[in-house]
């Protein structure tokens, strides 16, 4: 640690006297050595005094000792001696240029002392600023820089403890210190970070910690020093931040990567799973032939486990499904193949997947002499496929699913209505989610996984459409989907 470059004495009354003292203590040895005697201008010794005094000691003291010395000179050395008066012209105008240079000299010097200490100043600031500047672009360790910014306050005032700590999950550790033990200095450095008037510490917080310094007994900081300490503690709240940008970095570089291997799996074992499923629907499908050659299912209980199994063979196929087209959209794989439409026959293909018995629990209100939209009929057919899918699972077995399709100048309204419980306020901004499930449904008998709703998001908006859930007045929720009827981008 360097002390203040600033060598001028305390307090004025030190300054002065030791202008006094010096002015006579010069006097004393000029006449105890006769020196006025062997020089021929002797008022050069006190002229040497006060530019000695502009560069040591101030402004102030060398003005007063030149004053001194006018009178000195002229009581000690002027005929007549010991008394004010002067005889000749020249006698008063080598008093008049002794006081004159004398206070000039001591202006000018003292002036030019002060801009080298400016100067020595903005050096030390711009070396300080630099170093600590370089702590933070460097790739060294967030202890080593934060240790290098430390060191330049140091320079700059003379500090007893100057700590940086960091907010983890165990509480505030020191992450480096100057000046105490590490032990006791948490329990000092909590108890000051309270707000209070202290000239001697100076302590910030930020997000990720809190710096702290306590100046050594005696230590001001003037204005400049101020503005250069909080530059330095502004570095180090950039170094705490840089830290945890870089963590918070690699925990979302950790989690993309999750996501990409947990899209890959699913798309592997999904893709794994159609095979048996295919194996089991063909089977199915031939025991319910009647005109198989192996033996005839006679029993209509055994008729009715059949169709059950093919049932659940093709909503579990449809999951697959569903899971698959996520994977596609995550990838960029699926992406729209826009053209001229008819929304009747994509309204037709969608329900020809759904068994005889959920399509008579499905009534149809579509406009008349439709016109033909520019979209994706593949994706838009998965979009009302899985929306009436959602609305046979959630509503009671009694009620009935409504597809309603309108269509305006500039864009086309798709609805699927259902009769059940609704929707709760607070899901509703979170049922379009990949994997989410209302509370209560995921340890329900009601299937799914929570993707269908993301994938008809996920294709609609990629037809610059919109999807929302509005409540039914007649209960129940309407899945409303908008579509322009100009080709998208």
């Amino acid at each position: 640690m360097q002390p203040s470059l600033t060598k001028p004495a305390k307090n004025n009354s030190l300054r002065w006297g030791a202008s006094i003292t010096l002015v006579i203590l010069v006097t004393i040895l000029i006449q105890i050595f006769h020196l006025d005697r062997g020089f021929a201008n002797v008022s050069l010794l006190y002229l040497l005094l006060v530019f000695l005094l502009s560069i040591y000691v101030g402004r102030s003291a060398a003005i007063l000792s030149a004053v001194l010395a006018f009178f000195a000179f002229n009581w000690f050395f002027v005929e007549p001696r010991y008394t004010f008066a002067v005889k000749s012209a020249n006698e008063w105008l080598t008093l008049c240029m002794l006081l004159t240079v004398s206070i000039i000299t001591g202006h000018l010097t003292a002036r030019l002392k002060s801009s080298e200490e400016e100067a020595r100043r903005k050096q030390l600031e711009t070396e300080t600023l630099a170093s600590a500047s370089w702590a933070v672009s460097s790739q060294i360790t967030t202890e080593e820089a934060l240790t290098e910014v430390l060191k330049q306050i140091a320079k700059l005032t003379v500090v007893d403890v100057a700590a940086v700590a960091s907010r983890e999950k165990e509480g505030m550790v020191i992450r480096a210190c100057l000046g105490e033990d590490r032990e006791n200095l948490i329990a000092e450095m909590n108890s000051e970070l309270e707000p209070r008037k202290d000239e001697n510490k100076v302590t910030l917080q930020t997000g990720q910690g809190a710096i702290y310094l306590k100046l050594a007994q005696g230590q001001k900081l003037d204005e400049s020093k101020r503005t250069v300490l909080d530059a330095l503690l502004n570095h180090a709240a950039v170094i705490l931040q840089r830290e945890e940008l870089s963590r918070k970095q690699s925990k979302l570089e950790a989690i993309a990567e999750a996501d990409t291997l947990k899209t890959a799996l699913l798309s592997m074992v999904t893709h794994d799973f159609r095979s048996p499923l295919t194996g089991i629907k063909a089977a199915v499908s031939v025991l319910q032939e009647e005109s198989t050659t192996l033996r005839p299912v006679e029993s209509n209980e055994m008729k009715l486990l059949l169709q059950g199994i093919e049932q659940e063979t093709d909503r579990l196929n449809r999951m697959i499904g569903n899971i698959l087209d996520m994977s596609k959209l995550e990838a960029g794989a699926w992406r729209p193949l826009a053209e001229l439409s008819d929304l009747n026959e994509i309204v037709g293909a969608s329900l020809s997947g759904f068994s005889e018995d959920e399509n008579k629990r499905i009534e149809l209100d579509i406009a008349p002499e439709l016109q033909e939209v520019m979209l994706d009929p593949v994706q838009i057919e998965q979009v009302i496929k899985n929306l009436v899918e959602n609305a046979l699972k959630y509503s009671p077995p009694e009620r009935k699913v409504t597809i309603r399709i309108k269509q305006w100048e500039r864009s086309t309204h798709i609805e699927v209505s259902d009769r059940g419980q609704g929707i709760k306020s607070d899901a509703k901004p979170k049922i379009f989610d990949r994997f989410f499930r209302a509370d209560g449904l995921s340890e329900s008998t009601i299937p799914g996984v929570g993707v269908g709703l993301a994938i008809c998001k996920a294709l609609v908006e990629a037809h610059s459409g919109k999807i929302e859930a509005l409540d039914n007045p007649e209960g129940g929720t309407i899945m409303r989907v908008t579509l322009p009827n100009q080709a998208f981008e």
